[in-house]
């Protein structure tokens, strides 16, 4: 499941909040956005967190800088948590388009990855994220690549959990020896 969990710790996914378009890597949070991500900056800051990782994307980085901000930590980037590579075409039907590639993990699109290489890439991050300890982590991604993370820990259906993924949206893996334990506690 998580390669190299050597003791129980505790990594919070956490979704970004509502970002305006077009979905790129410079797509800002939106007013309603940033509003929400104070709230879970909020919530979040009783949880103890030791570490906090994000994707690049600005989206995902203005997600969490309250909560850093609160426990005075700093915001650590990982390239690897970046959202799967997908075009953005806002004549498609983004859903339907989409939704092959949850079920055929090697399908790829044109100019796309597929939801294997990515969930390759994502639980890779994850892995050194549990191996550099300082737990509670709260890791700040996207949908699509937070779907496949879930797909990998614990086997739950991709495409359904992307799209019933709220902005934000918050899981609680509990990670231990035996594997890892997934929980939404955010929604």
């Amino acid at each position: 499941m998580v390669n190299g969990a050597r003791a129980a710790g505790l990594i919070y996914l956490i979704r970004h909040c509502e970002a305006g378009s077009p979905p790129g890597p410079e797509s800002a949070l939106t007013e309603r956005g940033r509003v929400q991500a104070r709230n879970l900056g909020e919530r979040l800051a009783d949880l103890r967190i030791g570490r906090i990782v994000t994707s690049p994307y600005r989206r995902a980085i203005q997600t969490v800088e309250p909560l850093a901000e609160r426990l005075g930590l700093e915001i650590e980037t990982d390239e690897r948590l970046v959202e799967r590579r997908m075009p953005f075409d806002p004549d498609v039907n983004w859903i339907a388009h989409v939704r092959p590639t949850f079920f055929d993990l090697d399908l790829e699109l044109t100019d796309a990855e597929s939801s294997r290489v990515a969930m390759a890439r994502g639980a890779a991050a994850l892995s050194d994220i549990v191996t550099g300890g300082r737990f509670p982590v709260a890791v700040s991604a996207h949908g699509q690549i937070l779907s496949l993370l879930l797909v990998h820990l614990d086997g739950r259906p991709g495409f359904a959990t992307w799209t019933a993924m709220t902005l934000p949206d918050v899981f609680k893996v509990t990670v231990s020896r035996q594997g890892a334990e997934v929980e939404r506690v955010w929604s």
